[in-house]
């Protein structure tokens, strides 16, 4: 290796580039030479680097990415087709690439977390110093939250709350602390004073495992396999990125009995600050039966900027219907434990917060299904949003909203004739948090396509069969039911609903019920349960 050159060539460490030879071997050893010093890392126009068998002197192995790549438009093949969950090998377990910090992440000392003593909801300051800013991740886990209900349920996660600080201990404004800690067990340290990096210009066809799902005892062995970009460093963009899938069982052939395994996204972000994906197509993938499968996840991380990411499959082949319509394909991803997550000029089918998400904004995009849970600020703005709810709190997380949701200068374009605000399941159990309905406000809203509305009104059922709809429970925010049972989910009411500038001369209706009493209403036309469910 000629020690002169200002940069690395895979070609210089033996890849082939034809699109046949396994040039993983080769590409990790060029990314372990340029972290080592320094170098960024170039591909090779027209180059095809397939990547297959991920094993180096007998254990699974990733590449390791640690400064600038450039591909200058190659292609990379993640060649799964023959890849099985119980191959023996775990290959399927590990991400192709890992992109890391120079300096790793740490666990606070108990010392310090003592000292750190208890944290409270919107706390500004934490009694810690470092000598670097950092994105700290606190967990109590002996309390969970966020706990599942339903045909998925589960029984949670541990308490946790991405904290961005200064060397000093300030909070930083973006990362409120959302929940009361009266212990924390641990404490993640992640440095975020990273030196940027960029992974640009290539395209990644995965093609896929064509190893069907087996069953055992009648139980469907579902594994998600991790085969992608799995992002660990703060600071780091992802650009001009192709994502192509291939080899994917159509709906014939599962009818059949054949499906593929479910996939993680080809970029998953965790345990990072200030990470982009821009200028990239990127699809959603098709849904099994049994459990989603993505392009995209994001698991405690903080700032994550989607920009001019367009999913390619939006609609299905009749180019008018979203692809997450009748179970053909998944969303395009979600996120757990994430702070402020950003679509900027996007057209993408889903936005889901599923374990919490704190802060976020849909800004000039052309979105599906916005699922949320979690709490604090969230911006739609100057967007074109196409479902039949504005937003979707999601029942099985307990349909919770801790903040307020400001919807301005949006065209909407429904999927049917029956429009709601939003929708809201209340179940009588407790699921780790106080559950609250979100302060919104509406400016500004119109209405395009077949299905315009002339009405619209909070859609407010009870998702327990045994009770009904919640219209017949007037006092689900107080600790005692109607019926005189004990409420183990006191829901709590939103400060305000606003509508303004409603320019479109839509009718906003909510229900006439106790729990909108302490409740600033503009806008809206409180009616009576029984008109409310005529309508």
């Amino acid at each position: 290796m000629n020690t002169n050159k200002k940069a690395v060539r895979y070609e210089d460490f033996g890849a082939v580039g034809d699109g046949k030879a396994n040039d993983f071997a080769a590409l990790k050893a060029a990314h372990d030479y340029a972290n080592e010093n320094g170098l960024p890392v170039l591909g090779k126009e027209g180059a095809v680097y397939r990547i297959s068998e991920t094993i180096i002197d007998g254990e699974v192995a990733t590449i390791t990415v640690k400064t600038d790549t450039d591909f200058l438009g190659a292609t990379l093949i993640f060649d799964d087709e023959q890849l099985a969950a119980d191959d023996g090998t775990q290959m399927y377990k590990k991400n192709i690439f890992t992109f890391l910090p120079d300096e790793p992440e740490y666990d606070l000392s108990d010392e310090d977390i003592i000292k750190l003593g208890k944290v409270k909801n919107g706390e500004k300051k934490l009694n810690i110093s470092l000598p670097y800013p950092a994105l700290l991740m606190l967990m109590n886990a002996n309390h969970k939250i966020y706990i599942r209900y339903g045909g998925d349920a589960n029984p949670g996660t541990t308490q946790t709350d991405l904290v961005l600080i200064d060397k000093d201990g300030n909070v930083d404004p973006s990362t409120p602390i959302l929940f009361d800690y009266d212990e924390i067990t641990r404490v993640r340290v992640i440095r975020v004073d990273v030196k940027p990096i960029v992974f640009k210009n290539l395209t990644i066809e995965t093609h896929v495992s064509r190893v069907s799902i087996r069953r055992e005892g009648g139980v469907i062995v579902r594994p998600y396999f991790d085969r992608g970009l799995k992002i660990s460093r703060s600071n780091c963009t992802i650009e001009n990125l192709t994502h192509k899938i291939i080899g994917e069982y159509t709906v014939e052939e599962q009818e059949r009995g054949l499906s593929c395994p479910s996939y993680h996204g080809i970029i998953n972000i965790e345990a990072a600050h200030n990470v982009t994906v821009k200028d990239s197509s990127i699809p959603a993938r098709r849904y099994y039966r049994v459990s989603g499968t993505y392009g995209f996840n994001g698991y405690n991380a903080n700032q994550i900027n989607i920009i001019n990411v367009k999913q390619p499959n939006f609609y299905k082949a009749d180019g008018k219907t979203l692809s997450v319509m009748g179970g053909e394909y998944w969303g395009w991803g979600g996120v757990n434990h994430t702070k402020n997550l950003v679509y900027d000029s996007c057209e993408l089918t889903r936005y889901d917060a599923h374990a919490g998400l704190v802060n976020g904004k849909i800004i000039n995009s052309h979105v599906g299904v916005i699922n949320l849970i979690g709490g604090g600020d969230l911006l739609i703005e100057d967007s074109l949003l196409e479902y039949n709810r504005l937003f979707c709190l999601r029942p099985d997380y307990g349909a919770t909203w801790r903040g307020n949701i400001t919807v301005r200068n949006c065209k909407v374009k429904p999927t049917s004739k029956v429009y709601h605000l939003s929708s809201l399941l209340w179940t009588n159990i407790y699921f780790g948090q106080t559950c609250y309905y979100p302060s919104v406000l509406i400016d500004n809203l119109s209405f395009i396509g077949e299905n315009v509305p002339t009405t619209i009104c909070m859609d407010f059922p009870t998702d327990d069969p045994k009770r009904g709809t919640i219209l017949t429970e007037r006092n689900i925010h107080l600790d005692t039911l109607e019926s005189g049972e004990k409420n183990l989910n006191p829901y709590q009411p939103p400060k305000y609903l606003k509508v303004i500038n409603n320019n479109a001369n839509i009718k906003f209706y909510i229900e006439d019920i106790p729990f909108f009493d302490t409740t600033e209403v503009e806008g809206f036309e409180k009616i009576s349960v029984e008109d409310a469910l005529s309508l």
